[in-house]
């Protein structure tokens, strides 16, 4: 039985990628190197061998540094979009804190004004003394 044709060619290809320094990366980065080296080497009609590896390494160097320039600003963009998601929590939950504050606020001076009108319907002419008294005072103090 002969051996599998896509095995033979991925084989050959794997063979190819490692004389072309291409043999450590990813298959879809040594694709995306090989083609765009191709393509140089057919539109300026290399021919020798040494040329055209210099081709490679020069596609493959500026591969390389295109994909971290990229994974740089890809990470800056989600540390900032981090950042922010951060910051909008973080207003969330002080304004929840402020929100609390002044519910308990409000809690207590119910409370507070509970007291008073029982204390008000316990004592209803508490008020009335008191202004009374003041007009006594009022009174004795003008004659």
């Amino acid at each position: 039985m002969s051996e599998n044709i896509f095995a033979k060619r991925d084989q050959k290809s794997k063979e190819e990628h490692e004389r072309l320094g291409l043999g450590d990366l990813d298959a879809i980065t040594a694709m995306s190197i090989n083609s765009t080296a191709i393509g140089i080497i057919n539109e300026k009609n290399i021919t020798d061998e040494s040329e055209k590896l210099q081709v490679y390494q020069d596609v493959r160097r500026q591969k390389l540094e295109y994909q971290e320039q990229r994974r740089k600003e890809i990470e800056a963009k989600y540390e900032a979009e981090r950042d922010e998601r951060l910051k909008t929590l973080s207003d969330k939950l002080e304004e929840d804190s402020k929100i609390t504050r002044l519910e308990a606020k409000v809690q207590s001076l119910d409370e507070r004004l509970a007291k008073l009108e029982k204390y008000t319907q316990e004592y209803p002419n508490t008020q009335k003394k008191r202004t009374a008294s003041k007009e006594a005072v009022l009174f004795v103090w003008l004659f």
